[in-house]
């Protein structure tokens, strides 16, 4: 960006090229490119393997706001404990006085799994949110088929890229 204020279109243009490289999910870098004139290449599909070093997992929310409009949410966990405990969090701290039929009008959760070299698995949650006896709610994680643990985890403090956005564990 700062090329880009500075006046100089070549390096700008390259520093995005390079950027779109590295991640070529990396929207703001794609939008730039195209403000400045050049052509990026389309959007590439997912890849379906993770080939990054560490795994995590990734809690994402789409929160509906009004009528028309949604909220986007992410959170990044080192473990798939973490992971339910912050989702049965997100369920049961917010929603309280919700009826259980409007969850999938107000609400779409996800949890998806990276691990080094492995098929990157996305798991909607949303479905099996449950009431518990003292009317909280909370996922029925025994139903998802989640790994117990996550391989060569993400260290803290490290920042990691997905889909376009990055996230910091």
């Amino acid at each position: 960006m700062a090329l880009k204020w500075l006046g100089d279109r070549e390096g700008a243009c390259q520093a995005f090229v390079e950027a779109l490289r590295r991640d070529p999910w990396d929207q703001i870098a794609r939008h730039q490119l195209e403000d400045l004139g050049g052509a990026p290449s389309e959007e590439p599909p997912p890849d379906p393997v993770w080939r990054r070093p560490y795994g995590f997992a990734l809690l994402r929310a789409e929160v509906r706001v009004s009528n028309s409009d949604w909220d986007t949410y992410a959170w990044l966990f080192d473990s798939v404990p973490s992971a339910c405990a912050w989702g049965d969090h997100v369920v049961g701290a917010y929603w309280e006085g919700t009826e259980l039929e409007s969850f999938k009008d107000l609400l779409h959760l996800e949890v998806e799994l990276r691990a080094p070299g492995a098929a990157i698995v996305t798991h909607e949650v949303t479905g099996r949110i449950v009431r518990t006896g003292t009317r909280a709610f909370i996922i029925d994680w025994k139903s998802v088929p989640l790994p117990e643990e996550i391989a060569s985890p993400l260290p803290a403090g490290r920042p990691i890229r997905v889909g376009g956005s990055t996230y910091f564990f």
